[in-house]
């Protein structure tokens, strides 16, 4: 004989001796899951929420008590636990509601005659990018050494031309017109850094000046001209400053361009910067070596103010933390979970930016023909986009408004000596 389900759970109600369980109805609730142990310490999954809207599991022992997010003075209620889980969709709507916005807020559990049990969170803006728009700099006699956004919008390639015997370098300004990537001509009035033979040489931001690293081949084989180029009137004159360095083979400044990190042909170097020179006090790297083909990156992994070291090379990755007192230290556990979340493949470029807007710089690694963005959470741990394509061992890479929209999440543009191409990949997040 078959009972229909319909006509048990009236036999089971008159008879008042079985009764439909939770899982019966609904399998998929967390609390149907006999693999979790209830553990009365707080676990939210996942810990990074998008203005856009997050599903948010959170668990708590078998604890019942009320879920609110936090940030500031402002609040959200999120709901309660019910047998010490809580499933919900945090919403756009529900963000906007209680005023949170991007950044650090905090979960708060609250329950009867205990304390409040507390985790932190990253609201952050998922970015949407467009495909990659390039420009070719073959057909101009043109190799890119670098690509650097300004901060305002367009972008300059640092790059290389062929001039007599050997070959010289300057600036090339490019912006973006009706879905192109159009070339405007050279930059600072032609300027014409040293010319050189041995690449590479790079240029990057350090607050509000460009710092030009050029190879001078009149001065001897590893002698570096530095050159300064301030941004209005567009103008680069040479630095009276003496590195204590020879090769450059891999530069990074942080957002704010307080700091430079250097790796050269024997070592890491790391210098804080002032308005008087961008190679002020040296600063120590503690842990640390030179790798082959190492690569550096400066920005806050970790949201505590200090500014962190980042290396990438064939054989993973490295993070040196920000001390209090100056300088970094290699952080072992930090180090193994960025080489956990790397692809595999052999890096050519790195940089670290807030693209998710949290406040959380993220490490951009480029390799083979495709980037990838790899995002910290507070945990020490990593999370990994889905690749970007971009270009053939883009060697360079460099993030912020190239489209001039400042409401909008930050763009990517990247360039390659091998391609001989620059590339903008736009992103069209707002906030």
């Amino acid at each position: 004989m078959t009972i229909s389900r319909l006509a048990l759970f009236g036999l089971c109600a008159a008879l008042s001796s079985c009764a439909v369980s939770l899982c019966d109805n609904d399998p998929s609730d967390p609390r149907c899951d006999q693999n979790i142990v209830p553990v009365d310490t707080l676990q939210v999954t996942p810990t990074r929420i998008a203005t856009a809207g997050t599903h948010v599991t959170v668990r708590l022992g078998k604890s019942t008590g009320t879920v609110v997010l936090r940030q500031g003075s402002k609040q959200l209620d999120v709901g309660a636990l019910s047998d010490g889980v809580l499933e919900v969709h945090i919403t756009q709507a529900m963000l906007a509601q209680g005023g949170i916005s991007r950044g650090e807020a905090k979960l708060v559990i609250s329950r009867p005659s205990k304390a409040d049990e507390t985790a932190s969170v990253r609201i952050y803006v998922e970015p949407t990018f467009d495909s990659a728009i390039f420009y070719d700099t073959k057909p101009d006699g043109e190799t890119p050494e670098g690509v650097i956004v300004k901060p305002s919008g367009n972008l300059w390639g640092f790059q290389s031309f062929p001039r007599g015997a050997g070959r010289a370098q300057h600036f090339i300004e490019y912006q973006l017109s009706a879905g192109m990537l159009v070339s405007r001509g050279p930059s600072f009035g032609n300027y014409n850094l040293a010319a050189w033979t041995d690449s590479p040489a790079r240029a990057v931001f350090s607050g509000k000046r460009l710092i030009a690293f050029s190879r001078d081949l009149f001065a001897g084989a590893d002698a570096i001209q530095l050159d300064t180029c301030g941004l209005s009137p567009e103008l680069c004159s040479p630095l009276s400053v003496t590195p204590d360095f020879t090769k450059v083979l891999g530069l990074a400044t942080d957002s704010s361009g307080t700091m430079l990190a250097v790796q050269s042909d024997q070592d890491v170097y790391l210098y804080r910067t002032s308005d008087q020179s961008p190679i002020d006090r040296r600063q120590q790297v503690q842990g640390g070596s030179a790798v082959s083909g190492q690569m550096v990156a400066l920005g806050d992994l970790n949201g505590d103010g200090s500014i962190d070291l980042v290396t990438v090379a064939s054989s993973g990755g490295s993070v040196f933390l920000g001390q209090q007192g100056g300088g970094v230290s290699l952080d072992a556990a930090w180090s193994t979970k960025l080489s956990g979340a790397l692809s595999g493949s052999i890096p050519t470029a790195v940089t670290m930016a807030d693209i998710d807007l949290d406040g959380l710089d993220d490490v951009i690694v480029a390799s083979g023909t495709s980037l990838q963005i790899v995002y910290p959470l507070a945990s020490g741990t990593f999370t990994v986009s889905t690749p970007l394509s971009g270009l053939d061992s883009a060697d360079s890479i460099s993030v912020g408004p190239v489209d001039g929209q400042l409401s909008s999440g930050p763009d990517i543009a990247i360039s390659s000596k091998t391609a001989q191409r620059i590339a903008v990949i736009v992103n069209q997040s707002t906030f």
